[in-house]
């Protein structure tokens, strides 16, 4: 039955084409539940940008003045993008508690973050090297991830870089941090990433194998592949 799905797979990511609608259109259309939106004053988003040490790239500022965060699921309930909002950044950046805190906009630090930091992995010189550790912290900075419901095992994480450029990373707990690289860099609008990102997952989701009675759930890997095809 897995060969007959990654068949399907496949096939559907070579079938892929994103729509035009946009992220607030599909919301409308697809969105179960999401909360509602708080839009971030400018005062938190000048406060948050001295964390990240790099300016902000636009379409980044515009979401924080529109939607100021996401933390959403899809009509499925089981995959949703996890998109932090400024007020939520400093707390995380401020937390006394050790499982809360994010020790820096970094992305070892935010992926340790989406685990309540216990990766060791993680750790600068304790995990990866210290060389690794401030390439991936300095180039790129957390946004936040995608998440699959069964459990914190595998995520993509959302960053963005110097060049202002959005960067998207996919680790699995048993995967080799050492060769953690972005599958996408995108030069275009943030929100439009996130929509993308979420018409990838319908696009997949409750596949039909031949026999037309059995289903295999959609895994983030497969959203992988339909990212990659669709930004390469």
């Amino acid at each position: 039955i897995y060969a007959e799905y990654d068949k399907e797979i496949q096939k559907r990511a070579n079938q892929y084409e994103p729509g035009e609608q946009s992220l607030e259109a599909f919301l409308l259309e697809y969105g179960k539940a999401i909360d509602l939106p708080s839009p971030a004053e400018d005062t938190d988003i000048k406060e948050v940008e001295k964390h990240f040490d790099i300016s902000l790239p636009n379409s980044l500022i515009a979401f924080y003045k529109t939607m100021g965060s996401f933390n959403g699921y899809s009509s499925a309930q089981d995959f949703w993008p996890r998109i932090y909002g400024c007020s939520e950044l400093l707390k995380y950046l401020t937390a006394d508690k050790s499982y809360e805190r994010l020790h820096s906009t970094g992305l070892p630090d935010g992926i340790r973050h989406t685990w309540e930091n216990d990766r060791a992995e993680m750790i600068r010189g304790e995990g990866m090297s210290e060389q690794q550790y401030d390439d991936l912290s300095q180039n790129y900075k957390f946004l936040g991830y995608l998440a699959y419901a069964d459990g914190p095992e595998e995520h993509i994480y959302f960053t963005f870089n110097k060049d202002h450029k959005f960067c998207l990373f996919y680790w699995h707990q048993d995967n080799d941090y050492r060769g953690l690289k972005p599958f996408v860099i995108y030069d275009g609008d943030f929100s439009e990433l996130i929509k993308n990102c979420m018409e990838a997952y319908f696009h997949v989701r409750e596949i039909e194998i031949d026999d037309g009675d059995e289903y295999v759930d959609c895994y983030p890997p497969d959203i992988v592949k339909l990212l990659a095809k669709k930004f390469s």
